[in-house]
């Protein structure tokens, strides 16, 4: 997908980490990654919350975003993926932050609407 398709977005990826070399060229581009932690698990793609491969993009610095996955099936809606990430996973309100603005960077919008969105965001968590 990356070099036939020129990929810009990954949804999951979690098996990116056993090819490094995929993985810096993910890092390297910014390609970002769509993260649903709960479907993740439902699904068999990544075997227990504590060793997800969702921490190690976020240690270093990936674009990622923390996302619901079908949650009906999963019975998880974005509000308990933030919570999971928050509560279960230690990571602070930054985190959440950040995977807001990755989105809302990555995303296929029109660069105007995607410039509009980024201020309310700034907007709405105190930046401007």
């Amino acid at each position: 997908a990356l070099e036939w398709l020129d990929a810009e977005r990954i949804g999951h990826g979690y098996h990116v980490v056993q090819d490094e070399e995929l993985y810096n060229v993910i890092k390297k581009n910014k390609i970002h990654l769509e993260l649903c932690p709960t479907s993740s698990i439902n699904t068999g793609a990544v075997p227990s919350f504590e060793n997800h491969p969702a921490k190690q993009f976020i240690k270093e610095g990936l674009s990622f975003s923390i996302n619901s996955d079908d949650p009906l099936c999963c019975n998880a809606g974005i509000d308990d993926e933030y919570k999971l990430v928050y509560n279960e996973w230690g990571y602070d309100a930054s985190i959440l932050t950040r995977s807001t603005f990755n989105a809302a960077r990555a995303s296929f919008l029109p660069q105007e609407e995607k410039k509009l969105l980024i201020e309310e965001l700034e907007i709405i968590y105190g930046m401007r």
